[in-house]
């Protein structure tokens, strides 16, 4: 299904979420809009933690748009909730640990910002770290985190998308693109605009391909364990995030040698690993699901968004990273 010649205003290559969002806005605005997927072979958002996490890295770092960032996301879930009738956001308090004392003094160098903006609820001591984890160095309660349920949220979009004639289920050959001074001809569509939200395809767009990406694989498990077990987001040198229905997404592996979606024996030891470091003891536990994906992303952890120098009918929106829930209803707004 889909538009024909001369009918779009934009065709978006990707449904992960950037794409699914930049689309749902488009059509909120009156544009005509087709989104084209290969069924999300390589989309990195369907293996995504979906964390809200404002103050991410080691350097504890304030972004200056991080307010932004914070009301639109919780704006745009807040409507596709009562858009597509399901719940996909759980605001829900972090657990920060830090993971040395220098990152300990780091942050205390930060504090008064973080406080003062509404970031933090209180530090943590290593003897009362408030959830049934191991925490040598204390940690610090984060406000404002949660996570998106973000594979449900593409899978409601997709339907929503494909009844208003906006969705393509197909592969695109690079080679179909003929931007020209009218805009965009992609086989017998024509728009405006062709906006690439392809994530790690990127790497293969002739027109983009040359751009600073860094991208890096990484698996997640998510598992029922028994006994004591968090109940907020727990944030080490791996993460907890607790889910509605009791069980637990555990994450995530970093790998930038690796460009593909497979899932690995020695990831999934690796995660229980971790596992066992924060609980301080390896629970009875069943893994339910594992899964991989590549981030799209670039060194400095900014996305890229923009118009091709040489062809103002093609777009760029890519490489938000780890931090796409949070950043991506700002960009795409």
């Amino acid at each position: 299904m889909g538009s024909r010649t001369h009918d779009l205003d934009v065709i978006i290559l990707g449904q992960g979420l950037v794409g699914s969002l930049l689309a749902w806005r488009l059509l909120q605005r009156g544009q005509r809009v087709l989104v084209i997927d290969d069924g999300h072979r390589s989309a990195a958002s369907r293996a995504a933690a979906g964390l809200i996490n404002p103050l991410a890295g080691l350097r504890f770092s304030i972004p200056p748009r991080v307010r932004a960032w914070l009301s639109h996301s919780k704006d745009t879930y807040a409507q596709l909730e009562t858009e597509l009738a399901t719940r996909l956001y759980y605001p829900r308090d972090m657990l920060r640990l830090f993971r040395s004392p220098a990152q300990r003094e780091r942050y205390a160098r930060r504090a008064a910002q973080a406080e003062a903006w509404g970031l933090v609820r209180q530090t943590v001591t290593a003897e009362a770290p408030g959830e049934p984890v191991v925490a040598p160095c204390g940690g610090v309660l984060q406000s404002g985190t949660g996570h998106l349920e973000v594979a449900l949220l593409l899978d409601r979009l997709q339907p929503w998308l494909c009844a208003r004639g906006a969705y393509q289920r197909r592969p695109v050959n690079y080679a179909e693109i003929h931007p020209d001074a009218k805009g965009v001809r992609l086989g017998d569509l024509r728009a405006h605009r062709l906006v690439c939200c392809e994530g790690r395809r990127v790497l293969q767009n002739p027109w983009f391909a040359h751009l600073p990406w860094r991208c890096n694989q990484g698996e997640l498990l998510r598992l029922r364990a028994d006994g004591p077990l968090p109940q907020r987001i727990v944030n080490g040198a791996h993460w907890i995030i607790p889910l509605a229905d009791g069980s637990l997404r555990l994450g995530a592996t970093h790998d930038p040698a690796r460009q593909d979606e497979q899932t690995t024996p020695g990831a999934r030891a690796q995660l229980l690993d971790g596992l066992q470091a924060l609980l301080g003891h390896r629970p009875t536990l069943q893994v339910l699901e594992q899964r991989g994906g590549v981030r799209p992303g670039v060194r400095d952890a900014a996305p890229i968004l923009g118009q091709h120098p040489n062809a103002p009918g093609l777009w760029l929106c890519n490489g938000f990273g780890a931090r796409g829930s949070l950043t991506a209803p700002w960009y795409t707004d």
